[in-house]
């Protein structure tokens, strides 16, 4: 008996061996169908369901594919209304850890100057920590690098700044309670100089960011608990200047902030960012801060002055900029000048948009410049295979169709192709009839201006996807797409006669089929005639072709 349980047993554990194998060889055989799907997901143990927002997401958790940066979302950011409204922005990495959208910082520039929104706090300034021996002014002098006697100069209207920025209250509050009290003093009081003197001092200490405002506020109560009989006697005069010596502290508060433009000069027009720097272009120069300090960079090149810059635009770590004297490159570490020997002429510079270093447009003036890496120019070459005439190179080119455009475009053409006759050739009817530069078919050569002029102040320029340049106006949006232009936005128009608004908004509902909302230039709309005057009109769609 005891031999055949003995049996049994072995049987038994035979038999459980026998089921481990083949589980066990199959699991070692596909071991990196063990491995955590992603980096993150493995390094976080495998506790990731709940935050799968990447391309693993499909594996841990498919509801993540709609987290960001998988798909694209608005947030909202509240700008408080001191720094309303925003001019430009540029959005500029911080030193944080995050992979979304909160990797980058908010820069504009406000009514305040250079502000910054970093997870989403408004700051305009540096958050600095102090400690008890040092003095605003120490510390500034530390942030800004001033030495010697220049600093000394400088100092005194960068400390204005700094009061601005870290008191609670206008420096005004401090002279008018001073104003207040001194002038209701009781005759009698013995310690008036004291309390002048004290107020004196505390004026003195507002830039040096050492006012106590909770006990400056206790000061201007008790004033005006004092007045309600008009005078402030001995012992109430006693409680004041007690709370108005307290209102000066000894050290720094714990924080100061500095304004991140505490050192610029003159007024701010356009900021950019790139992967290293933010940049400022100030009227006084270019500035650029690297996350933690700014610099301040060269400001003349060749003797001409870099300042006033309107506009900067970057591309391969190379920044453009335009200003009241023309456009300048700064490019590794030295300042490039595109004047008159360039092709340009040393005028302002309206826009700039970049796509690479051999695609730059600018606006210059009234007119449209190309950089096609070589040379600069306000033209295209065209093969003259069809021997268009003057007046058909026009008619594909031209923007407004008004009379001073198409005769300062021929003026422009025949300037630059001066020994090309006006040829008799067939009268082109579209810019599909254009034989692009480079076709087989054999033409003359001849350079085709890009426009007669600007007519309008443009606001911005750009490239799309396709090539296409588009140009904003103070009047609409045009595109040019190396052929031909586009116009979206209003015409001028000029009555010859008398005629009311209404009038003249059937007359063009009938032309075009549709209300035609007018515009009168530089005056408001009245109703009653329009004596030879120019209206501005938004041309119907369906005259509009893209």
């Amino acid at each position: 008996m005891r031999k055949l349980i003995l049996f049994f047993i072995i049987a038994l554990m035979v038999l459980a061996g026998a089921g481990k194998a083949p589980a066990s060889t199959s699991s070692a055989a596909v071991l990196f169908l063990r491995i955590a799907a992603g980096a993150r997901a493995a390094g976080m143990g495998e506790a990731f369901v709940a935050i799968a927002d990447d391309a693993t997401a499909t594996h841990w958790n498919p509801a993540g594919l709609g987290n960001y940066p998988l798909s694209s979302k608005w947030f909202d950011v509240d700008v408080p209304d001191q720094y309303q409204p925003l001019g430009k922005i540029a959005l500029y990495k911080n030193d944080g850890s995050d992979i979304d959208y909160n990797r980058y910082d908010i820069w504009a520039l406000s009514p305040r100057g250079l502000i910054r929104c970093s997870k989403g706090k408004w700051r305009q300034g540096d958050i600095i920590q102090t400690t008890p021996d040092q003095t605003a002014e120490s510390i500034l002098r530390q942030y800004t690098g001033l030495v010697g006697d220049a600093a000394d100069k400088k100092l005194p209207l960068l400390m204005e700044n700094i009061g601005r920025i870290n008191n609670a209250y206008p420096r005004e509050r401090i002279d008018s309670l001073k104003n207040v009290v001194m002038e209701t003093l009781s005759a009698k009081y013995t310690g008036q100089s004291d309390l002048e003197n004290l107020f004196i001092a505390l004026d003195k200490a507002y830039n040096q960011c050492r006012v106590d405002w909770e006990m400056f506020n206790k000061a201007a109560e008790l004033s005006r608990n004092a007045l309600r009989d008009s005078v402030i006697d001995e012992l109430e005069a006693d409680k004041i200047l007690f709370a108005v010596e307290k209102s000066r502290r000894r050290v720094l508060a714990p924080q100061m902030v500095i304004p991140y433009d505490i050192n610029f000069n003159g007024r701010l027009h356009d900021i950019a960012a790139d992967d290293d720097y933010l940049w400022v272009a100030a009227e006084t120069g270019l500035y650029r801060y690297s996350g933690k300090n700014w610099q301040r960079l060269p400001v003349a090149e060749k003797g001409i002055a870099v300042d006033n810059i309107r506009m900067i635009k970057l591309a391969a770590k190379r920044a453009y900029l335009g200003t009241d004297t023309g456009l300048f490159v700064y490019d590794q570490g030295a300042f490039k000048y595109y004047g008159m020997a360039a092709g340009l002429p040393e005028q302002a510079v309206q826009a700039i948009t970049v796509s690479g270093e051999n695609n730059i447009w600018a606006i210059i003036g009234t007119d449209l410049y190309h950089f096609d890496g070589s040379s600069w120019r306000n033209y295209f070459f065209y093969n003259d295979v069809l021997g268009e005439t003057d007046s058909s190179i026009y008619e594909s080119m031209k923007i407004y169709g008004t009379a001073d455009e198409r005769e300062q475009y021929l003026t422009k053409l025949k300037a630059l192709n001066p020994s090309r006759p006006d040829s008799i050739g067939p009268v082109k009817k579209s810019s599909s009839e254009v034989t692009p530069l480079g076709t087989t078919a054999l033409g003359r050569e001849i350079k085709i201006p890009y426009m007669a002029r600007m007519k309008y102040d443009v606001t911005d320029i750009g490239l799309d996807s396709h090539g296409g340049l588009w140009i904003g106006t103070q009047y609409g949006l045009l595109r040019f797409n190396g052929r031909e232009w586009n116009r979206l936005g209003y015409k001028e128009y000029t009555s010859t006669n008398d005629i009311s608004i209404y009038e003249l908004a059937l007359t063009m509902r009938r032309v075009w089929g549709e209300k035609i909302p007018l515009i009168l230039k530089n005056k408001p709309i009245m109703p009653g005639l329009l004596p030879a005057i120019k209206l501005l009109l938004r041309p119907a769609p369906e005259a509009i072709s893209l």
